[in-house]
């Protein structure tokens, strides 16, 4: 198992217990997922525990089930159904007939516990971080541009300075941090991420 995994592994054992913080984390995967629309969700993982976690997740954030579940190298989740994306987009501050850019809705964020709970789900989605004994990189990549740069604004806000990907690549816009000083910084970041 890579450093990454067992980052997660150990995310995944945070218990769910606050509907606020559920909600909080179930948006950064969201966002940070391969696919979020008003017609689709489609989350893929190659985390056992992220895959084991994702149904109950789901439950307590929105009270909706994935439409369909696919298990292989890759575990793959999707919801097409119009009335659960009808939920899940109210839930999250969303018309769901309107057509709109997807960010990030500060307003669910505003507790400390939801902001470190939606930097979870956003890792478990879409971030990875190398040995801490090699050289500290944490990465958080997103399709969505409008939510890496919120999500930058974010960790800004909670004290953390990363640094806007300079390329984009096939898995979109994101922000990563490196080096000696990035790793206090990355420390920190899962301290909050992990007590909450």
């Amino acid at each position: 198992m890579s450093f990454s995994s067992d980052a997660k592994a150990e995310l995944c054992r945070v218990p769910l217990t606050r509907r606020c913080c559920a909600r909080a984390e179930a948006y950064g995967v969201l966002l940070y997922a391969g696919s979020f629309s008003p017609t689709e969700v489609r989350i893929v993982t190659e985390s056992e525990d992220f895959a084991a976690r994702l149904p109950k997740l789901f439950q307590k954030a929105f009270g909706v089930r994935f439409d369909a579940q696919e298990s292989g190298s890759k575990s793959i989740f999707r919801i097409t159904d119009g009335q659960k994306l009808a939920v899940i987009l109210e839930a999250l501050g969303y018309d769901p007939d309107q057509h709109y850019a997807l960010h990030v809705n500060f307003a669910l964020l505003e507790e400390e516990c939801c902001r470190a709970s939606f930097l979870r789900g956003a890792f478990l989605a879409g971030g990875s971080v190398t040995d801490p004994l090699k050289r500290y990189h944490l990465e958080l990549a997103t399709p969505h541009l409008q939510a890496g740069r919120e999500g930058e604004a974010l960790l800004r806000d909670m004290g953390h300075a990363p640094q806007p990907r300079g390329v984009q690549s096939h898995a979109g816009n994101g922000l990563c941090a490196q080096g000696r000083r990035a790793q206090r910084r990355i420390h920190h970041v899962f301290q909050a991420v992990r007590s909450h």
